[in-house]
Formats: structure tokens, sequence, C-alpha cells
């Protein structure tokens, strides 16, 4: 069995968004309904919810934090508020919970209901992501390719407001391999090259157009970047404030010895990039 306290803090955070998002599944289930759930629908999420809640957060809470920070026992009791019961949602547990004599409007207490599970969540995240993670930077061995893409993504598992990848030679699988989990609300922005679009290769942006524009359709906040090839080299991946070089691009990583590093995210190395995106031909 897998020993989670002595994973690194960057491979916690992953794993705990993971299982929170297993966790909060039955509640996921609830707020997609096409139709307005029954009460009956309601306590079996609840109920279900309620079972992982405590060992969610004892197993996983306590090894990610440690002294120095914010107190395990201070995010866990968070995080118990946040899941239920002591937060917005408890109005709602109760009118689900508690025998009534008087009619329960459904489809009313869908719209509640969705509305404040939404807001819950971004708060567990934001909870969550309150424990800093010092990301080490090191040279990983050729023929390291998935532990480099486990590595990227644990970075982009933490995303809270912006997620942001610069690469001259972009191609489609970044939005299979790293976006497909990367909530919607995130504001998302890709820097790239014209690149081309033949058989024998593809990428930039004549390479990607396809797939960014069935992307764009489910992400509102979503910008393609078209920059001159002069204007862009290393690749760049930035995730809320944090800078991190990825040398050869993250189709290539791990193949050769690989850097993956964070930078040390000054406002003049954010600049940089910024004056990049400043010069772009086009957007899409």
């Amino acid at each position: 069995m897998e020993d989670f306290a002595a994973l690194d803090k960057g491979e916690q955070r992953s794993r705990i968004l993971w299982e929170l998002g297993v966790l909060l599944a039955p509640f996921e289930e609830i707020q997609a309904a096409a139709t307005s759930p029954e009460l009956s629908q309601y306590r079996k999420a609840i109920a279900k919810v309620q079972a992982g809640r405590d060992l969610f957060t004892t197993q996983r809470i306590e090894p990610f934090t440690t002294q120095g920070e914010i107190s395990h026992e201070s995010l866990r009791i968070q995080l118990v508020q946040l899941i239920y019961p002591n937060s917005s949602l408890r109005t709602i547990v109760q009118q689900v919970t508690t025998p009534t004599i008087t009619p329960i409007d459904l489809h009313q207490l869908h719209t509640e209901f969705k509305a404040t599970y939404q807001e819950i969540k971004w708060k567990i995240a934001a909870v969550i992501t309150m424990v800093e993670v010092d990301w080490d930077s090191p040279i990983y061995a050729a023929n390291t390719p998935f532990t480099v893409y486990n590595r990227v993504r644990d970075v982009i598992a933490g995303v809270k407001d912006r997620l942001e990848y610069h690469d001259r030679y972009l191609r489609d699988d970044f939005f299979y391999l790293y976006l497909r989990h990367v909530d919607s609300e995130v504001k998302i922005r890709l820097v790239t090259t014209e690149g081309r679009n033949t058989l024998r290769d593809a990428f930039g942006i004549k390479g990607i157009i396809h797939v960014s524009n069935l992307f764009r359709q489910e992400f509102s906040h979503y910008q393609l970047v078209e920059v001159t090839a002069s204007d862009i080299h290393d690749r760049f991946l930035r995730v809320d404030d944090n800078i991190f070089n990825l040398g050869p691009g993250v189709t290539a990583a791990g193949k050769s010895p690989t850097i993956f590093a964070n930078v040390n995210n000054s406002a003049q190395e954010h600049q940089i990039l910024d004056d990049v995106i400043s010069k772009a031909v086009a957007t899409y």
C-alpha cells in the first residue's frame, strides 16, 4: 500500500484534490441532473459524502500539513464544515433530511443546491491550496516521460485562477493530457506560433485549432494567442503566480534529461511573459 505521508507536498496535494472529487461525486451527480432530483436522491448523496468525509480529512489532511503552516486541525475543521454540516449547504440538508408536511419545491431546491454547491467547491479548493507547496527543481533522467508528466499534472492540479502555457511547437495532445481535468472557470491561455498542419507534423495554431475550437465551447475564459517564432523559444508554464520552465516542452519532456524548474516568480519575470503576449499577432 502506498505511504501517503512519504509523498512530496505537490504529489499529496494532487492526490487530495483527486480524492476530493471522488468524495463529492454524489453531489456532482445532483448538481448535473437534467431534471430536479427526488428527495431520496439527495438523502443518498448526503449519506455517501458523510460516510467518506471523516476518513478523508483524518488520513489525508493531517499528513498534508506541517508545523509552521496553518495547523492541520484548523484545516480539517474548515474542510469538515465546508463539506457538511456547518456550511451554506446546511439549510438545504435540513430541508431534505427533516420530515415535514409542507411540500418541497424540487425545482427551487435544485436551483439553490447548484448555486450553493458551486460556491462550496471553490471554497474547499481554496482551503486546500492555503498550504504552500515548495516546488523543487530536479533534473529528471532520460526515459522518465511518465514521471515528468505526473509532475506537471501535480502542478496544474492546484490551479485556482490562471493557467498559461507558452510553447512554439504546441500540439493538440496538451489538451488531452493536461487540460481535461481543469475547472472550466479557470482562465486558460495558450501561447504558440502559426505552426503548420501536414501529414508529417502538426503544431502551433494550424495544428491545434480544431481542438481549440471545441475546447472554447466549454471554457469561456480561454484564449489561444499567436506570436511570432522570434518572440518565443523556451517553454513556460504559469500557474497562478508561479512560473515554471520546461526545457523541451511537454511533448518531449523526460525522453532525454529534463529540467522542470520553478523560477523565482518575480514581477520582472511575469512582465517578460506579459510582454510576449502583448506582441500577439492574433488571438483566437
